[in-house]
This record gives structure tokens, sequence and C-alpha cells, in this order.
């Protein structure tokens, strides 16, 4: 029936992970400036791998299309969770300067590596909850993430909807 799996893969990396270590000797995770290097605490404390460092994009590849895309499993989802947004760092600067690149780069390496992995650039679409001008030519769809179910949500949702879809962003 041409049924595809979208997984959602979150930006994050828990200390238990087998590839913690690794990609925090190799700088592949954002640090803090200040705190407890924690970024979301979802069934365990979480740190933001840093797709601002080119090594991380092809290295989270990886691991992806091992244990997803060779299974038939497509894949999206960066997002924030704790906006303090002077406390985190990336490859490419503090994010107060640069933060808005993240979900670009994350749109990005996941864009390259499906073509990598034989997709059509014009097939490639993964849904994701955050995005920033560009974050179109990497096959994003955007939604707005888990949300209240108020009326004044509902306003936020169309305002936020029509300002992105003016913005070229689907």
């Amino acid at each position: 029936m041409n049924v595809k799996l979208l997984v959602s893969i979150w930006p994050t990396v828990d200390p238990r992970s087998e590839n913690y270590a690794k990609m925090t000797e190799l700088g592949m995770l954002t640090t803090v400036d200040r705190g407890i290097r924690i970024a979301m605490d979802v069934m365990g404390n979480t740190v933001y791998a840093d797709f601002t460092n080119p090594s991380t994009s092809d290295y989270v590849w990886d691991i992806v299309k091992k244990n997803y895309w060779d299974l038939g499993a497509h894949e999206a989802e960066p997002e924030y969770s704790k906006y303090d947004f002077s406390q985190y760092r990336y490859h490419l600067g503090p994010n107060l300067a640069i933060g808005n690149i993240h979900p670009l780069k994350y749109a990005q390496a996941f864009w390259e590596g499906q073509q990598k992995a034989g997709q059509k650039s014009g097939e490639i679409v993964n849904l994701i909850r955050c995005a920033w001008a560009g974050s179109q030519k990497f096959g994003t769809l955007v939604w707005s993430g888990d949300i209240a179910s108020s009326w004044s949500i509902f306003r936020s949702q169309l305002a936020a909807g029509l300002n992105m879809g003016m913005s070229g962003i689907p």
C-alpha cells in the first residue's frame, strides 16, 4: 500500500547511551556556559547533539541509517524544551549568536544522509517541530509540537502557521 513509517528521533543523547562518551569526546554535544549539562529530562537526562559540528551529522546519520532507515523507518524532530538560550554553546558559537541555525543544520544532516542512502531529494519529507529560514530546501514539513487544546492556543497556531507559510516554509 506504499505506506512509510516516520519515527520521531529527538536530537538528544542520554549519558547512558552507548554513543554518549564518544560524542562528548569528539565535541558532538552542546555544552553549557553554566550549570549542569542537561537539556531535557525525558526518561533520563539528555544533552542536545550539536549539528553545527559537521562531524555530528555524519556520525548521527550512520547510527540512524543502521537502526531506522535500513529497516524502512524515516525520521525527524529537532526542538528545544528549556528555553534558556543564553546557556547553550555550539561548535559554531554561543546559542544567542547562532542558535537559530540549529534546526536548519539538523534538517540538512538528515536530508544529506537520506540522499546518500539513495532517496531522491524531491521525495524527502521530514516532520520537524523547529525550522529556520532555508529549512524548506531540506524537505522539512514543520509542525508545532504537542500543544494544549484551547482557543488561545488555536489562535497562536494559526498565526504561526500563516507566518511560516508566508516565509516559504511548509
